[in-house]
Parts: structure tokens; sequence; C-alpha cells
């Protein structure tokens, strides 16, 4: 495996790795709901390692795609690809503060706030850029829809408190699943695109093995070609002249008097 294709592979792994281990969270912490909780106050308290280990591995595996999608789909796609894994990362840094907001915010709470904000700002961004990567019509429908749903979701997983998990959690669900997407097409498109074995000038095949020491013919007229005789049988000599039978072609004699017929 190449090191462009392995790259690619860490963004069809990580959006799904992400959604998975966030399922087993809401599964298996107590006191947690994932109806009305951010997926990030999972890493709240005793018990949060696994949710801050998710955002970190998930954030490298994302940076690394991003690395690949620069020269695979383009220099913008991978950056911001690039950007909203480095938001996650700093977002496991910086543990959240529990929501709604009842306290005084603390500075990793902020911190956690404003990462979260370039994640979800960075994807919606991508996406739209992205739909001009080798466009297709279903391609560029699917991306726009992507690069409109997310921040709708986002803003109101902010505004319905009663539902903030889920809207969060669905905006998730269509981002991370769009970077999956992305990076399979890239693969796809990487395998088509690969260059074709080096041969002739021009990337055409090698010759094949066969009678080794034949060379291909010279064109017409080259050095050390013999063309063929104007004659209508090859090989035969055309017929020399032959003087008519009552001119004599000898020479005139020495004394000037030109030769009579016979």
């Amino acid at each position: 495996m190449t090191r462009q294709r392995f790259l690619l592979w860490c963004g069809v792994v990580g959006g799904p790795l992400f959604i998975a281990v966030f399922l087993v969270n809401d599964r298996i912490r107590a006191g947690y709901d994932p109806v009305r909780d951010f997926v990030s106050e999972a890493a709240i308290g005793a018990g949060g390692g696994l949710q801050i280990a998710n955002f970190l591995v998930t954030g490298a595996l994302a940076v690394a795609f991003g690395v690949a999608a620069r020269r695979a789909v383009s220099p913008w796609t991978g950056a911001l690809i690039a950007v909203f894994g480095l938001g996650l990362m700093v977002a496991g840094v910086f543990v959240s503060d529990p929501a709604p907001y009842v306290t005084a915010r603390t500075a990793h709470g902020i911190i956690h706030d404003v990462a979260s904000a370039f994640v979800f700002g960075s994807l919606t961004a991508a996406a739209f850029v992205a739909a001009r990567w080798r466009p297709a019509a279903r391609w560029r429908w699917y991306c726009r829809l992507v690069g409109v749903a997310v921040p709708v979701l986002f803003v109101l997983a902010g505004g319905v408190q009663a539902a903030t998990g889920v809207f969060q959690r669905l905006a998730i669900a269509i981002g991370f699943t769009w970077l999956s997407v992305l990076a399979l097409r890239a693969l796809r498109w990487l395998s088509v695109d690969l260059p074709q074995p080096a041969g002739r000038p021009g990337g055409g095949l090698p010759r094949p093995a066969g009678r080794p020491g034949v060379n291909l013919p010279r064109p017409a007229g080259g050095p050390g070609v013999d063309l063929p005789r104007p004659a209508d049988r090859p090989g035969v000599d055309p017929p020399e002249p032959v003087a008519p039978p009552d001119v004599d072609l000898s020479e005139p004699g020495l004394d000037g008097v030109e030769p009579t017929r016979s």
C-alpha cells in the first residue's frame, strides 16, 4: 500500500470510528442523556478518557486525510480537512463545560467551544469546495446538501435544548459520513489515475519479448536500402538499346568521309 493510499484510508475510517465510540458512550456512561447532552460532555469527569481519546485519534486521522486530499482532491479541500482534524484534537485537549452553562465559564470550556466552531465550519466549507472536484450531478448535490445540513443542525443543537444531543449527532453523522465518502471517491480515482508502466516514450507499454534482434524495417530511401528496380520483373535487367539495321554506328574513317548506308 502506498503512502497516499494509506492516508486516504485514514479518512475512510475516521468518521465511522468517531460515531461508533460516541454511540458506545451513549450506552455506558451513567447519568448521560444522549438526547439532551452534547457528545463532548461525555469527556467530563471520571470515565471521560474514552471520548477524549476519540477526539484525539479521529482528529489525527482527519489531519492525515487532509494531507492526502491536498493532492488527491484539491489544495483547499485538503487544508480545510486538516483544520477540521486539528479542531477535533484541540476539542479533545480542552474539555467542554457542562451544558447548560449555569456556572461561570472556564477557559478550557471556551477554547473547546471555539474549536467546535472551527470543526463544523471547516467541514461545511470543505463540502462546498469539494463539490467542484470531478463534478457529477449527484456528487454536487450531495456535497451541497451536506454543506447546508451541517451548519443548520449545528445551530439547532445550540438553540433547542430539549433535543440538543439529537441535532448535534445528526450533524456529526451527516458530516463525518461525507468525509468517508469523499475519501472512498478519492481512492477510486487514485486507482483510475495511476501512471502507465514505463516503456516507450509517450507512456506506452514495453514491447513484448519475442524475437530478439529483429529490427523494424527502415523507411524507403534510407541509407543502405536499395530501391526496387523499375523493371516489370524484379531482378531482370532491361534490354540494351539495339541500333537500327541500316545504320553503321562505326566511327568515321580517317579521311573524314561519313559512313554510307548499306
